[in-house]
């Protein structure tokens, strides 16, 4: 937090649940391009995973 900028869905007006829908989404905007997202292949419950270990981390 160091400048202060948001670094949660929440801090810019999303929810949990949108974070995670526009992630799951987000490999189908530009199909055939490879982006981490597609390597990684995560299920929606994997996603919302992910996002609770970051927001715990970065809240701590």
């Amino acid at each position: 937090r160091r400048h202060g900028l948001p670094v949660l869905p929440e801090e810019i007006g999303f929810s949990v649940d949108e974070f995670v829908r526009a992630v799951d989404y987000a490999p189908q905007t530009r199909p055939g391009r490879f982006t981490i997202l597609e390597h990684l292949n995560l299920s929606t419950d994997q996603i919302r995973d992910a996002y609770a270990d970051y927001a715990s981390t970065i809240s701590s």
